[in-house]
């Protein structure tokens, strides 16, 4: 029983860190001047809380900015990703968006921003 309970030990030890190293996910500083880094119809559009995994911050500003934020369906159509609201901020009153969290997903490829009008 020990030796099965110390087989198992080690072989969690070996799996977790390439579990981990799987997936990287983390942060990007957006750039402070961001003017022309908007998607392709709102060059102006604020972005903030940008993150990635399994790609580049840069790679991610891209798609961004080679984008086009539309109304209704996908919030940003950008090519070879697939993007969706997590979640939105409304005015008091709940009539107009003040902002939103949109993520993209290209297969083991993601990225996550925020927007503000």
């Amino acid at each position: 029983m020990k030796r099965l309970i110390i087989i198992l030990s080690f072989g969690a030890i070996a799996v977790l860190p390439a579990l981990a190293s799987a997936s990287t996910v983390h942060g990007c500083r957006y750039p402070p001047n961001t003017s022309n880094l908007g998607p392709r119809n709102d060059r102006e559009m604020i972005g903030y809380g940008v993150s990635v995994r399994n790609m580049s911050c840069s790679a991610a500003l891209r798609a961004i900015s080679n984008g086009y934020l539309v109304e209704n369906g996908s919030p940003l159509h950008t090519r070879g990703f697939r993007c969706s609201v997590i979640t939105k901020r409304y005015a008091s009153g709940g009539r107009f968006i003040l902002g939103a969290t949109i993520r993209c997903v290209s297969g083991p490829r993601a990225f996550r921003f925020s927007w503000a009008p």
